[in-house]
């Protein structure tokens, strides 16, 4: 017989391992941006001076935003979302004001680099004017994003929800 006391394990499980593939089983839970396609997006301007027609365009920019967000925040953890304004590219280093958005853009996932929390701003791989096969580098300041991510605080890095 066998005195399971004095048997000692062999293979000893990670549990910085364990909590990571454990992930996968958490992702099967809903998200805010796909409650929001679900159930509809509502789109309100403060002035009266904004029209029906403006908000549905912004509403369907929204919409196709998010729609590509989440597609790809599945595969590598975060995205961004870029707030169009009046401004001009060199402004979009500076916080955004509360001016009226023109317009939404999701932004690649391949062409950002965030620094992390510590700074205000990302960097963005831009084509101008679509023309040509080069590409300028344009700072977006953090308040002029929407950013989807899913940051694990124990892994200390953005976790895809598929791997």
């Amino acid at each position: 017989m066998c005195n399971l006391r004095n048997v000692k394990r062999v293979d000893k499980i990670s549990l910085l391992e364990l909590y990571r593939y454990s992930i996968f089983f958490r992702n099967y839970i809903e998200n805010v941006a796909e409650d929001s396609l679900k159930n509809g997006i509502v789109l309100e301007g403060i002035s009266h001076n904004v029209s029906k027609l403006e908000l549905a365009k912004l509403k369907v920019q929204l919409k196709n935003a998010l729609l590509n967000c989440i597609i790809s925040y599945r595969f590598h953890g975060i995205e961004y979302v870029l707030v169009k304004t009046q401004d001009a590219l060199l402004d979009l280093e500076e916080p955004v004001n509360i001016e009226f958005p023109i317009g939404f853009e999701y932004l690649d996932y391949e062409s950002v680099r965030d620094s992390g929390v510590n700074f205000d701003y990302i960097t963005y791989k831009a084509k101008p004017n679509n023309k040509g096969n080069s590409f300028d580098t344009i700072k977006i300041h953090k308040s002029r994003l929407i950013i989807y991510e899913n940051f694990d605080y124990i892994l200390k890095r953005y976790v895809p929800c598929y791997t």
